[in-house]
């Protein structure tokens, strides 16, 4: 009966329980199911997209390709991966991620974005396939996206139709040979897009040219000009001044910058009004026509006492003073001096009289760079020593140079010089009188002594005190003879000294570096290579190519792979010199790698 009594108690409290477990149970499914419609719901609002940032690109343009996946929950989104892709290339497979969250009217969106740098290569129009993108297991596809990729010479020809182009502008498209030309690279805009940045993006290759850079301490400043009825911002970011070295049709290559631009939103232009902040700014390449010039050749016959000066000058010699003594030098200064170019002049041929010994003349260049030209002086110092007392006469001489804007050659004639060569009145001379010493053979008997060892000793030592005067003089003398030569000769001068000037130029090139000014350290290690080659074989020191110097080391038996590599590193300091801000990362190598080409062309030259 006990036992009858305890279950009838306990049913009903067992019967509870169980109807809150099933309570419990239900609760949970609901909940389950109404997760399970949700997470269904979500997915089926998931939308991938893809975009890119211009609706117009060209050929070497760099554009941004955004894949975007957005819903109102997200949790786990894979990076995608971009497959081959034809007519572009991508500079980058990994690229830059964001995410977003925004509740509008109380509806919430969270997106995650992917974005690719592509650059396109070839004109035509391509197709970008549907992108797999892989969202909490799940994979949607992008919407597929066709792009037009234009051609930059297409560009150049209809410039007023487009936002933003570049053009090389030259003062003379049929210059003679080695006659100025003023080349700009001007950047044509129209007035709804701000320029925020610009840089030469590489070397610019001009075969065939001397090439000479013109700053404008004012920098670039932007006019308004009217193109074909169409109003645009005119800018010129560089000028140039080049000097043609041969005649024929020679071409400048394009010329290419990387400039970051920002679209501001016009009135009425619905199409860039609802552009966001992001992608306003774009990164652009542009690229300049190249150019073929018709190079005229220098008319025929050439006057006597030309020495390849294009341009207007004028031209003058002097002598600081006329009567010197004998044995002292006598320095003759020729000086050209005016518009055009002042650095490709040679010197002019002169006779000397006999009698006096000519020395390699010294070269002092002075340029004048604006923008309107270069202008300036080059002066060549004949060195000469009299070694003979007398009167003398330095001949009248012809000196022509070639005048572009006439079209014809001009002279002058610089007129004769009359020298007197003096004697020093305080050398004093010694004269020996001749006399005749008769000899005579010895007759009668002859008699030999020996000498002991005491005589025989003494004797060496006379006989080496004797001779121990000359082994002191002779190192003197012989140190007396290198420092003339030093002072007399230039061309042993600078073979001597070359070693020296170089490690100079490299320790100059170390300070611009420590100081981040990479531009100008590189020019000087530019400088150490060219003028050591220039130094050793007594050439000129400006006025090379990079060609030329690698030629002439050839020609001395260098080794082809020394070769290449004084090829590779010109190339580099080239590029690094007119590409301001680069170099830092690689200035310790290239460094080195000049010090190392100097040394081995030690053993070569």
């Amino acid at each position: 009966m006990r036992i009858t009594s305890i279950y009838r108690k306990a049913f009903p409290r067992f019967l509870a329980l169980i109807f809150m477990i099933g309570m419990l149970a239900s609760l949970n499914a609901d909940e389950a199911l109404s997760a399970a419609a949700e997470v269904a719901a979500d997915q089926q609002q998931v939308q991938a997209t893809a975009t890119v940032n211009t609706s117009r690109i060209f050929v070497g343009e760099r554009f941004i390709l955004t894949l975007e996946v957005s819903a109102p929950r997200l949790q786990n989104v894979r990076r995608p991966s971009l497959p081959e892709l034809e007519g572009v290339t991508i500079l980058s497979r990994t690229p830059t991620s964001t995410s977003s969250f925004s509740i509008v009217n109380g509806v919430s969106t969270a997106s995650n974005g992917f974005r690719f740098t592509l650059e396109a290569t070839n004109e035509g129009s391509f197709t970008i396939p549907p992108i797999e993108m892989e969202v909490d297991g799940e994979v949607y596809l992008t919407n597929e996206l066709t792009i037009n990729i234009q051609s930059r010479a297409r560009m150049q020809q209809r410039g007023p139709q487009d936002d933003i182009y570049l053009r090389l502008e030259l003062s003379n498209e049929r210059p003679f040979s080695g006659e100025q030309i003023n080349a700009q690279v001007v950047l044509y805009y129209k007035s709804e897009i701000n320029v925020m940045s610009y840089q030469p993006s590489s070397a610019w290759r001009t075969e065939g040219f001397w090439l000479e850079r013109v700053t404008d301490e004012r920098g670039p400043r932007a006019e308004t000009v009217i193109i074909d009825g169409m109003q645009f911002r005119r800018a010129v970011l560089m000028s140039y001044v080049l000097f043609p070295t041969r005649s024929g049709n020679v071409n400048i290559g394009e010329y290419s910058v990387n400039a970051t631009v920002r679209q501001t939103s016009r009135f009425g232009d619905t199409s860039r009004f609802f552009d966001g902040p992001g992608r306003s700014q774009r990164t652009v390449t542009l690229r300049s026509e190249p150019v073929e010039l018709s190079v005229r050749p220098l008319p025929t016959p050439q006057p006597p006492g030309f020495t390849g000066a294009v341009g207007q000058f004028q031209v003058s010699r002097s002598i600081e003073n006329p009567e010197v003594i004998i044995g002292e030098p006598l320095e003759i200064e020729t000086r050209f001096s005016g518009t055009g170019n002042v650095m490709l002049i040679d010197q002019p041929a002169f006779d000397f009289p006999e009698g006096f010994e000519n020395f390699r003349p010294v070269e002092q260049i002075e340029v004048n760079k604006s923008p309107t030209g270069v202008s300036g002086s080059k002066t060549f110092t004949d060195v000469l020593i009299a070694r003979r007392v007398g009167n003398y006469t330095l001949p009248a001489v012809e000196v022509s140079w070639f005048n572009p804007q006439l079209g014809r050659y001009q002279s002058t004639t610089l007129p004769a010089v009359r020298l007197a060569i003096l004697r020093d009145e305080d050398q004093e001379f010694t004269f020996v009188d001749e006399r005749r010493i008769r000899v005579s053979p010895a007759t009668g008997l002859v008699r030999w002594f020996v000498e002991d060892e005491a005589q025989l000793s003494s004797r060496l030592w006379f006989r080496f005190l004797m001779v121990l005067p000359f082994f002191i003089l002779i190192p003197a003398w012989i140190v007396r003879r290198r420092n003339q030569r030093l002072t007399s000769d230039i061309a042993y001068a600078r073979s001597k000294n070359a070693m020296k000037r170089a490690e100079e130029q490299l320790g100059a090139s170390s300070l611009f570096a420590a100081e981040q000014n990479f531009k100008d350290a590189y020019r000087m290690l530019h400088k150490s290579v060219a003028g050591y080659i220039a130094d050793k074989q007594n050439l000129p020191e400006t006025g090379l190519s990079d060609t030329y110097l690698i030629s002439t080391v050839r020609k001395k038996g260098a080794p082809q792979p020394l070769l290449s590599r004084m090829d590779a590193l010109f190339k580099t300091m080239t590029d690094i010199s007119y590409s301001p801000g680069s170099g830092s990362a690689t200035y310790s190598k290239d460094r080195n790698e000049a010090e190392a080409i100097i040394k081995e062309l030690k053993k070569v030259l």
